[in-house]
This record gives structure tokens, sequence and C-alpha cells, in this order.
């Protein structure tokens, strides 16, 4: 006997907290699409149990969940709604064709679901200390940094090139560049795996499990608590100014550090540091994400100042 999507009843989505959790004033949203996530509910105060998220079209076969709640990053999940996606078809009994039977085979064509996915190239543009956000190919939603794959350091190498099998658009908060080079994803390309050989552990974990009532059970593991957010500049190490004309000379790529509040590193209270343990203040001329920003910056530990647009006099 196929399986057969309930179409009728309304869909849930159930998110778990582990006790203890860290999350506070979250605010979730749903949508159709990665680039649609519009739907809203808020919560205050979630220290461990479950938001419910009901009322779902029943015809929908995915949907996408985003949470965005003070102590910990954004993270978007694509959840699989899809009763019939991991479906094991029954053996039954049946009569043995004659040799008159001529069985045909006609061609179907359906929707992608979440079952399938693609391996994705994904190209950064700058140095990224950003997480990579994308859905494993077995359903998990992932949102990791450098150190995931193997690398030294949480960034990610400006012109690092990384290919990854996801079932989403793989997206991070900084440049990148993302194309599909194949579609479907083996065995062998399960598992993100980047130009090395790496063994990865995920910390985020999502289990979707259908059930007679069609909601599916979502459970999240807290992510520690949020001590510093890092940023990269590029620090104008000899001076500022160049024959009258504003120029950030002997730029210096560095990682700098605030607390986890920050929100715009260029406002005029922003408090910059050198280090994680946020000790050492940050006092130098700046850009920011250099060769995309036309001004040149000041931080005085304090706080951060325009110093000139660059390319006028100075």
């Amino acid at each position: 006997m196929s399986c057969v999507n309930d179409t009728v009843t309304p869909k849930g989505v159930l998110i778990n907290l582990n006790s203890g959790s860290d999350y506070t004033n979250c605010s979730v949203f749903t949508g159709t699409s990665e680039n649609s996530i519009t739907g809203t509910t808020s919560f205050t105060s979630v220290t461990g149990g479950t938001i419910n998220i009901t009322g779902i079209d029943p015809t929908l076969m995915e949907i996408f969940v985003k949470m965005v709640c003070i102590g910990c990053c954004e993270q978007t999940f694509r959840v699989n709604l899809d009763d019939c996606c991991n479906y094991v078809p029954v053996s039954t009994n049946t009569p043995t064709p004659t040799l008159t039977s001529t069985p045909t085979n006609t061609p179907t064509t359906s929707a992608p679901s979440a079952c399938e996915c693609d391996t994705y190239r994904i190209t950064f543009n700058n140095n990224c200390g950003e997480p990579l956000v994308w859905t494993d190919c077995d359903g998990t939603p992932m949102s990791e940094q450098a150190t995931y794959f193997g690398y030294g350091t949480p960034a990610f190498p400006n012109g690092e090139v990384l290919d990854l099998c996801s079932c989403s658009t793989p997206t991070a908060s900084c440049d990148i560049s993302v194309s599909v080079i194949s579609s479907g994803c083996s065995s062998a390309t399960a598992t993100p795996t980047p130009t090395t050989t790496l063994t990865s552990t995920p910390t985020v974990t999502l289990t979707s499990t259908p059930t007679i009532t069609n909601t599916s059970t979502t459970t999240l593991t807290p992510t520690p608590t949020c001590s510093y957010k890092q940023w990269t500049v590029g620090v104008c190490t000899i001076g500022t100014c160049q024959g009258g004309i504003c120029t950030c000379q002997g730029t210096s790529v560095t990682t700098v550090y605030t607390s986890c509040d920050v929100t715009d590193l260029l406002g005029s209270f922003t408090e910059i540091y050198e280090d994680t343990s946020l000790l050492n203040p940050f006092t130098a001329d700046f850009t920011y994400q250099p060769g995309t920003n036309g001004f040149i910056y000041n931080s005085s530990g304090a706080g951060v100042t325009i110093v000139c647009p660059i390319g006028d006099g100075c």
C-alpha cells in the first residue's frame, strides 16, 4: 500500500528547549521559503519547555522556522512536513506475471521535497567569522563557524572555497557566493566536508517525527551563553592621509571583539576590544570590511567616530 499525505488536518511544529537553556525574549518566524519568513510569534523568558506552532496549512510539505532570541545567534531551520518522506512500502504477495504480460513505465514528475538535497560550492569573499547556516541531508539544521570544518580559527579565510551537501541554500551574515555544482547528494557527500579531510560533530540537532496528529517535533540543543562577538576590520597601520587625500595606508586585516548585544560595530558608543575577554580596548584607525566601505573610522575604546571619507581631502 502506498503512502498518502493527510492534506486535511492542520499541521504543527513543536520546538522543545532543554531545561536550563538561556533563550530569552524569543521571536519565532515561519514561512514557505528561506526568503519569505514573515509570520511571527513572540515568547518571553524561555528557560526550557515547548514552543508549539499550530495551524500550519495541511498541504505544505515543508516549512521554514527562524528563531531570534536574546542570548543566542539567529537560526533558521527547514522542517520536513512530508508524511511520506521516510515511508518504506510494505511488500505484499502479488500474482506472478505470465509471459504475455508487458509492464510499462509511465514517467511522472513531482515538485522537489525536503528529502532532495544538492551539492553547493561556497566561496568566501572576505574573512568571515559568522556561522554558516545550512540543512544537513538527514534533515538536521546546522549553524557552524569555521572551526566545525577543521579550520584553526572561527573565521573562514578570504577566498576560501567549500563544497557542501545541503537540503537548503547555505547562508551567512557576511559576503559569500553560492552555486549548485551537482543535483542530489551521494553518501560520500552527505556529511559536509571542506577541501581537506575532516571529521565534524554537529552541536545542533533537529528530529522531524510525523505523528497521527501530523505534528513535526523539533528538538534544539541550547548553545552556550554568548561571551563576545567578533568582527573583521582593516587597520590603517601607517596613516590615513597621503598627499592630502584620505586613504588607509598599510591596511592590515585583523579580528576585533565586542559584547554580544552590539548590533552596529560603527555606533558612536560601541566599545571595541582586542581580546575575547573584552579587557584591552582596540584604539586605531580602521576600515570596516576593507574595499566595501567608503569611510575611515577611529576607535577610541569608548566609541567610534568617522575620520574622513576615503578619496576626499584630509
